[in-house]
């Protein structure tokens, strides 16, 4: 009998990570992920750009509003590879795989990120170690040069 219970309080223990996981996750999709959202428009006006990296044609689509950019996708052959999204010509949020995920960006420095797929994990860092960061910073520093391909400062 004690050797059930014992398992069973390993079993709720081990599980309530992932419930306040969760619970965080849903909290910040709810109250905070607003802040990291651009605000699009129907009148938004669609640039597309094609780019060969490593062998793989890459298009990339900018929403231009009023000189500035709302977002800027990159898709290969139809697939969407990531997703960025700027408020008042600002990047405030990145998305690698379009709906899964993504990183927040506030004054150009990433903040926060989530990740809302694998395997059931729902989770929100709001603690980036500084290779995270790294990483980030080099992908925004790629955004922004195709932004200047687009004429975009």
């Amino acid at each position: 009998m004690q050797k059930l219970l014992a398992a069973a309080i390993v079993t709720i223990a081990s599980g309530l990570p992932l419930v306040a996981s969760a619970d965080t996750y849903d909290n910040f999709i709810k109250t905070q992920l607003a802040q990291f959202r651009s605000v699009g428009s129907d009148r938004c006006k669609m640039r597309s750009r094609t780019v060969v990296e490593g062998g793989n044609k890459i298009v990339y689509e900018l929403c231009i509003l009023q000189g500035k950019p709302i977002f800027l996708r990159a898709s290969n052959d139809g697939t969407p590879l990531s997703v960025s999204e700027y408020h008042q010509g600002k990047l405030v949020q990145l998305s690698m795989w379009e709906g899964t995920g993504g990183v927040g960006f506030r004054n150009g420095q990433p903040v926060v990120e989530w990740n809302s797929g694998e395997f059931g994990k729902r989770q929100v860092n709001w603690k980036l170690t500084a290779q995270e960061k790294s990483n980030y910073l080099a992908i925004a520093a790629k955004e922004r040069r195709i932004l200047l391909d687009f004429g975009i400062r």
